[in-house]
């Protein structure tokens, strides 16, 4: 009889953050799904006692990345797309084993938290939110053309505005305290 999480079609939902797991016969496989909220790169991976090898997959089941290695839990580190299905099987790396563990699945960076990350933006109006106190948000723009463009907020929030060339020197910056910012 088929019991949850044991395939791809009755993989358990689980979400960002901690979630307490057990194998329970030996040989098993844990099958789980998650549907990230945000693109960013998550750090997937078992903690516990129990020794543990884990795969990552995209919707279509396509694997992704493994780690397998005996003697530790398993870690994978991977960008994920925000609403997109991902599955991530869990099974003791040794053929003998059952026990409990804990799925951890945490961001290691947001999409638009650093250089490396930057959200592409084009010329026109982009939504965009603040949702942390002190979260920094970076945009990449490439002009089509050579131009003078003007880069600005609107909106109610307080914002400062930082412009950078693509070897992240810093060209113009504006802050005027209580308005949106105007960069030219």
């Amino acid at each position: 009889a088929a019991r949850p999480g044991d395939s791809f079609a009755n993989a358990i939902r689980v979400y960002e953050g901690y979630t307490d797991c057990r194998i329970v016969n030996i040989g098993d496989k844990n099958y789980y799904r998650f549907q990230p909220t945000e693109t960013a790169t998550y750090e997937i991976c078992t903690v516990g006692l129990m020794d543990t090898a884990g795969y990552l997959y995209n919707g279509d089941q396509r694997q992704l990345r493994s780690d397998d290695y005996p003697g530790q839990s398993f870690s994978i580190t991977y960008k994920l797309e925000a609403g997109s299905t991902y599955y991530i099987r869990v099974n003791a790396t040794t053929p003998r084993q059952s026990g409990v563990f804990t799925l951890s699945i945490e961001q290691t960076e947001r999409e638009g938290s650093s250089f490396g990350s930057a959200i592409r933006v084009y010329e026109g109006y982009t939504d965009c939110e603040i949702v942390n106190i002190g979260d920094k948000n970076y945009y990449r723009f490439q002009p089509t053309e050579t131009a003078t463009y003007e880069i600005c907020t609107v909106g109610l929030m307080d914002t400062a505005g930082y412009l950078y060339n693509s070897n992240q020197r810093q060209l113009a910056s504006d802050d005027y305290s209580g308005q949106s910012f105007p960069i030219i």
